[in-house]
């Protein structure tokens, strides 16, 4: 079986770059999931790197978009939080899963092929539920803007506070998450 994927073949070009193929369905090893994709949200970065004008390095011949959302398809056998059916919601960054994000190398639609397909196979730990209460739609713009609030706690707290809410940081505050995609 294949699927229609778009992958950026010349960045530079803007959208023109951008070209649609088939490719295999890929299968899910052990700890991985086979993903039916439904919605997609493109960000700053996903232009940016059309253009080639983005500050950081991605891969060559990448399928863009690092926000997704979609249906699971089948599961590895040492996945047993998700079932055929359920709703996921993947992660930005594919390696770090806690503590500060010291690359971006391991980003979907950087490092490691995006969102820009029918299906795709991610690790377990990756994927978390959508709640029933979001659509795909919605559900899909959360992980980028989930990495750029964090990036701006970490490199910036107390402007990220003080943008954020208007005030000084102080204790007990939170950060109230913006997705500007970039």
């Amino acid at each position: 079986m294949s699927q229609t994927v778009y992958r950026l073949k010349t960045p530079g070009l803007g959208p023109r770059g951008f070209v649609r193929g088939q490719e295999a369905i890929p299968t899910p090893r052990a700890h991985e999931v086979l993903i039916r994709i439904h919605a997609v949200s493109l960000n700053f970065r996903d232009i940016a790197m059309s253009r080639n004008a983005f500050a950081f390095p991605f891969k060559s011949d990448l399928i863009p978009a690092g926000d997704l959302a979609g249906e699971v398809v089948s599961t590895g056998e040492a996945v047993p939080e998700f079932t055929a059916g359920d709703r996921v919601v993947s992660i930005f960054d594919q390696k770090t899963m806690y503590g500060p994000i010291l690359t971006l190398n391991d980003a979907l639609g950087g490092g490691y092929d995006g969102g820009l397909a029918e299906y795709i196979v991610l690790p377990g730990l990756s994927l978390f539920h959508i709640p029933t209460h979001l659509s795909y739609e919605e559900a899909s713009c959360f992980p980028i803007a989930g990495v750029t609030q964090r990036i701006a706690r970490a490199v910036h707290p107390g402007r990220a506070h003080r943008q954020a809410l208007g005030t000084r940081k102080r204790p007990g505050c939170a950060t109230r998450p913006e997705h500007r995609g970039g």
